[in-house]
C-alpha cells in the first residue's frame, strides 16, 4: 500500500498554469542591457523564459514580469 509516492509524482507533473505563448506571453516587454563580458543563457525568474545574452548582443527584450528579478542580479541595466 503506497502512501505518498504516487501523490508526489502527480504533484510534480501537474501544470501550474498556461505556458507563455512566446518570449513575452502577451505581457509588456522591457529592454535590458547585459553588463557582463561573457555569453550566457539566463532564465527569467517568473516566466522561466530563456534569454540569450552576450558581449556581442547585449540588448535583450524581456517579459516585464522577469525584468525586476533580472535587474536585481546587477548583471543587467534598463535601456530607455
Amino acid at each position: 500500500m503506497g502512501c505518498c509516492g504516487s501523490n508526489r509524482a502527480a504533484f510534480r507533473v501537474a501544470p501550474v498554469g498556461p505556458a507563455p505563448a512566446g518570449p513575452t506571453g502577451g505581457a509588456a516587454e522591457v529592454r535590458l542591457r547585459w553588463r557582463r563580458r561573457v555569453t550566457a543563457i539566463v532564465d527569467g525568474p517568473v516566466t522561466r523564459t530563456r534569454y540569450q545574452v552576450s558581449v556581442d548582443s547585449p540588448l535583450v527584450s524581456v517579459d516585464a514580469r522577469d525584468a525586476v528579478g533580472l535587474l536585481r542580479t546587477g548583471f543587467f541595466q534598463r535601456v530607455g
